[in-house]
């Protein structure tokens, strides 16, 4: 039996209107697929570079700095998006800054399938008046001078997110903030820190490290000898230090007094009498081991019962010459 059945107008089984639109269906399905492939661009690969005024390391910058982003092959209508949800950018050579920290994917692209991605870190811009005021060759606190056996502590006065300590002499690579050691030979070494990753902020401190007995010949201990009393008669001094300290690094070390990291000891090497050199502290008047004690004691009584820490808001030095040791402190806190 056919069929196909001329009274009913149906073909395998289907009406003959079905059958039409099927074919339109068709013939139309066709042509889009023609006309997208002969009006689709060809996908070039897009290659660009990142330019700053001064070099962080490699693709990092800072929130505020001005970036320019350029384009190095051959390609035209480049779309920019900077991943920090910001307005794209149109062009060859574009010019943009983030405002956050953070890490963010660049993408550059002149149609779908042909974006080239690039992974760059921001940090946090450093406040450059505020580190104007650190001479160079004193980015490093702490001393110049040790012993054998004693334990150290070094600081960056530059701040940053991240610290790499090393020693010359002394393998090991240390990323904390504030770097502890204990020399275990007599000798120099060279403390060394690069902050941010970036070796444009890398700084450096020599320290001389002596034995202990070489150290008792330089800093003697006095004999316990009879007092002598009577008009004339000044009292014995004591050995004292030649190592001369900055009024910046002196309230630095304050603040690690106060954050218990530092102790009156600390402080022999810069003052004419030790801890009982004269000190005011807020205007009273006691001696300096009085004042590491007393601004300890603060801190504790006050995060304890106010839930807030002392901070020293001014270091006056007063000294015997313009470069001797401190005869005389007058320290402020609030």
């Amino acid at each position: 039996m056919s069929n196909y059945n001329v009274y009913t107008k149906k073909a395998y089984g289907l009406d003959n209107k079905v059958w039409r639109v099927m074919l339109i269906t068709i013939i139309l399905s066709f042509g889009l697929l023609s006309y997208s492939l002969v009006s689709r661009k060809e996908c070039v690969p897009v290659d660009f570079v990142i330019k700053a005024l001064e070099d962080h390391g490699e693709h990092i910058y800072m929130t505020g700095e001005e970036l320019v982003f350029k384009v190095t092959s051959q390609t035209t209508d480049i779309t920019w998006d900077f991943g920090d949800n910001r307005p794209k950018a149109y062009g060859n050579d574009v010019v943009h800054k983030y405002n956050t920290e953070g890490d963010f994917f660049v993408t550059a692209g002149t149609g779908r399938g042909c974006e080239k991605f690039q992974k760059i870190t921001i940090r946090k811009a450093v406040d450059k008046e505020k580190q104007s005021n650190i001479a160079p060759g004193t980015e490093i606190a702490g001393p110049t001078t040790s012993v054998v056996g004693r334990q150290e502590t070094f600081f960056s006065l530059v701040t940053a997110d991240s610290y790499e300590w090393s020693v010359s002499k002394m393998g090991g690579i240390k990323t904390e903030a504030t770097f502890k050691l204990t020399f275990p030979v007599s000798g120099t070494y060279t403390v060394q820190v690069t902050l941010d990753h970036d070796r444009t902020k890398r700084y450096t401190k020599e320290i001389v490290v002596n034995d202990s007995v070489k150290q008792k010949l330089i800093d003697p201990v006095l004999p316990n000898l009879p007092e002598i009393t009577g008009p004339g008669v000044a009292p014995l001094p004591e050995a004292r230090p030649t190592m001369i300290i900055s009024e910046p690094i002196f309230q630095v070390y304050l603040e690690n007094v106060i954050a218990g990291l530092y102790t009156v000891n600390n402080f022999d090497d810069y003052l004419c009498n030790r801890g009982k050199t004269p000190a005011t502290l807020n205007g009273k008047l006691m001696d300096f081991a009085a004042v590491c004690q007393k601004l300890n004691g603060l801190t504790k009584k006050q995060a304890v019962f106010f839930n807030k820490s002392v901070k020293i808001k001014s270091v006056s030095i007063q000294r015997n010459g313009g470069n001797d040791c401190v005869t005389m402190l007058v320290i402020k806190y609030k």
